[in-house]
């Protein structure tokens, strides 16, 4: 019994352990930053250092500021092209960092040539910070998403920051011992930011990646817009999985290990993202069968009515007539009645009905009702319109005038509209009467 309580206990898994910093490092910490703030920072030099580089920034801003007005004249009134005056707008904002670089350098010549007692450590590393944060904003002007370009720019000058202040291998060092350990699994903070920003890196690359792919294929003439966007949901797909696992294995981080979390993790998304997924794969299933496609005139069951403008991974968007934009989800389109008017082509059939006095001669009222249609602009001429007798009314002799159109885009209840006009003027112009329900009551007197 003993052995095998043994054997039980030494098969157990460790249970996770958290490492944080302990209060040795922190204490250290303490009094190195007390010994620098001591020596370096509360003394005469630095409060020299400061307030030389202070007015750097301030006559830097103040010159800029000045000399706006004069750069943008002089480069407007240049003949350059676009791109070559609009690089000279861009340095001319970072007028004020350049200027204060300059003014920094000089300060540093002037106080090398001078021999100055006075230590320059605190304006020589702030000459470098600003040096750093010019090469920087000129390095990440080349992405065009701003947001993934502040980013970017805040992540590489912090890091260069932490280097030029000597401090970086300190701060990484202190992720490192922040950590998480399972077994033969550690994963630190430090590997948490470096798989952050290697990711996010190489998916911003990934989406610029399948732009490329789809701007290429949008200049082969003979694909489809269907099979366009197929195939690069599927290039945009497969590039971000691979960046994600690319990502995560530069980091450091032992993708097998993660084994342990893929039944745990597979489960949830599958339960929060199965709404998300359905409409994934059912937008892929109509991009393959062809039944909807960008540049269609559908109309749903719920009354939405509209061209299909865009054929997102969650849902389809429907620009009606009328100026609304229906965002119909993907899985709807498979699992609701659509009507697509342009399946066998753009043009679609129209119907309009009426009805006049039993007085007319219903040979006559066809023909005039034939004309009155192809009078109004948007009806097509070929194929003719057509107007069919339908029934002996209770008022009425009762008529169906179907016409077709090629630009169901426009709206369709303008058209019928265009159409009903041009019957009533053609009715008046022929002395056509329109009836309306009448009863004749007789009144019996008793008497």
């Amino acid at each position: 019994m003993t052995n095998s309580s043994a054997e039980q206990t030494a098969e157990t898994p460790a249970a996770p352990e958290i490492t944080l910093l302990d209060e040795k490092v922190i204490s250290d910490w303490g009094d190195k930053a007390q010994e620098l703030i001591t020596t370096h920072v509360l003394t005469v030099d630095t409060a020299i250092q400061c307030a030389v580089v202070l007015a750097a920034f301030i006559i830097a801003a103040v010159l800029a500021r000045l000399s706006k007005p004069v750069l943008v004249k002089t480069i407007e009134g240049l003949r350059l092209p676009g791109p070559l005056r609009g690089a000279l707008h861009k340095i001319r904002r970072m007028m004020a960092p350049i200027l204060t670089l300059l003014l920094l350098f000089v300060a540093e010549w002037v106080h090398h040539a001078a021999e100055l007692s006075v230590h320059f450590y605190f304006v020589h590393a702030m000459t470098r910070l600003v040096a750093a944060s010019l090469i920087i904003r000129f390095a990440v002007s080349i992405i065009h998403n701003r947001a993934v370009q502040h980013i970017t720019a805040v992540i590489v000058w912090i890091i260069a920051a932490l280097s030029i202040f000597g401090i970086l291998d300190d701060v990484s060092a202190a992720l490192d011992s922040i950590a998480l350990t399972m077994g033969d699994f550690r994963l630190s903070a430090l590997t948490v930011v470096k798989c952050i920003i290697v990711t996010m890196l190489l998916v911003y690359g990934a989406l610029g990646l399948s732009g490329l792919v789809e701007r290429q294929l949008g200049k082969i003439p003979a694909m489809s817009s269907g099979s366009r966007l197929l195939i690069t949901k599927l290039v945009r797909l497969l590039l971000v999985v691979l960046a994600i696992l690319i990502g995560v294995s530069m980091a450091g981080i032992n993708l097998s290990v993660l084994a342990v979390f893929s039944g745990a993790v597979g489960l949830g998304i599958g339960f929060g993202l199965q709404r998300g997924v359905s409409n994934l794969f059912t937008g892929m299933m109509l991009l393959l069968d062809r039944s909807v496609q960008p540049g269609d005139m559908i109309e749903m069951d719920n009354g939405a009515f509209g061209v299909v403008t865009h054929m997102g991974s969650r849902c389809t968007e429907v620009a009606a007539p009328n100026g609304k934009s229906y965002l119909i989800p993907n899985e709807e389109l498979v699992t609701k009645p659509v009507i697509n008017w342009s399946r066998n082509g753009t043009d679609i059939t129209l119907t309009v009905t009426f009805g006049v006095d039993y007085a007319h001669n219903p040979h006559e009222i066809i023909q005039i009702a034939l004309k009155a249609a192809t009078s109004v602009e948007r009806v097509l001429k070929d194929p003719a319109p057509g107007c069919l007798f339908k029934a002996f009314g209770e008022s009425s002799l009762d008529f169906t005038l179907f016409f077709r159109i090629a630009d169901p885009q426009n709206g369709v209840a303008g058209v019928q509209s265009e159409v009903l006009l041009a019957l009533w003027d053609a009715f008046e112009a022929n002395k056509i009467k329109i009836p309306y329900p009448r009863r004749d009551i007789s009144i019996l007197n008793k008497e």
